[in-house]
């Protein structure tokens, strides 16, 4: 369970108690922040876990420590944004993370961001609330601006809006 300020909790069904992850300035391996908007639990059981503002985090459950991964102008090969608001694995594996600053095709061999989109690229907006795909292996999308249908296989984006019946232009995490 993600929290807003406590951090992360995971609940053991057997002992029906929880492990409690927070930020500990001290200690490098804490979970980045205590303020969790998204966690996600891949196919090989690794826990991915975003913060508001301090990047994604990785954990490693055999000996409770996280690995962070933040955005730096410097490296293009970065997260696009320090607030990761989605995390998710397409069917054919691929890690995607929604940030603030864009969606990410994220390489979990090198641990690095081997494709950035933004609204550069046809996102109405940079702010990545939520990522689904259809049965065609279609992204959608939900930004503070609309919603986007997003091909991989053709990196090409369609935004749709108010005017094409949405009920609102903003989505939110």
């Amino acid at each position: 369970v993600g929290t807003y300020g406590g951090g992360l909790n995971a609940f053991d069904r057997d002992t029906e108690q929880f492990t409690r992850y927070r930020h500990d300035p001290s200690d490098p391996h804490s979970l980045s922040a205590n303020i969790v908007l998204s966690v996600f639990e891949d196919r090989a059981g690794v826990l991915w876990v975003g913060t508001t503002s301090s990047g994604l985090n990785k954990l490693n459950r055999e000996v409770g420590e996280f690995t962070h991964f933040r955005h730096d102008a410097s490296d293009p090969n970065s997260i696009s944004g320090d607030g990761v608001t989605s995390i998710y694995e397409d069917r054919s594996g691929n890690l995607w993370i929604g940030t603030a600053g864009g969606l990410d095709k994220f390489d979990r061999g090198s641990n690095r961001v081997v494709r950035h989109y933004s609204t550069k690229n046809g996102l109405p907006n940079d702010t990545i609330c939520g990522i689904l795909e259809d049965e065609q292996g279609i992204f959608w999308l939900s930004t503070q601006n609309g919603l986007s249908r997003f091909d991989p296989r053709t990196e090409s984006f369609r935004s749709y809006s108010v005017s094409d019946g949405l009920q609102d232009n903003r989505f939110n995490m």
